[in-house]
């Protein structure tokens, strides 16, 4: 089945240039290490999504623009947001 094509020109270029993967919270985990107990956040991988679908998570049209643009702006390779504790989004340049 053929990808759709994106009406939104930001979508489109983000599509264009970069992989994102998003996680969604689950909770905290504790792990037993030699020196002691460490909690660390745990997150359930959702997979590699498009843009439309990582601006239906964000769920926030002002958000979405700022995290899209610092991504598309910036120099970087890898980018990690974590929006609202709940959300942690990665995005790999292609």
């Amino acid at each position: 089945m053929p990808a759709v094509k994106s009406n939104n020109p930001l979508h489109a270029e983000m599509n264009r240039y970069f992989n994102m993967h998003v996680y969604e919270w689950v909770g905290i985990e504790t792990v037993t290490t030699t020196v002691g107990e460490i909690k660390q956040p745990k997150y359930a991988h959702a997979g590699i999504c498009s843009a439309n679908e990582v601006a239906v998570y964000i769920a926030d049209e002002k958000l979405k623009i700022k995290l899209f643009n610092k991504a598309l702006d910036g120099g970087l390779d890898r980018y990690t947001f974590l929006i609202r504790n709940r959300l942690k989004i990665e995005i790999y340049s292609k």
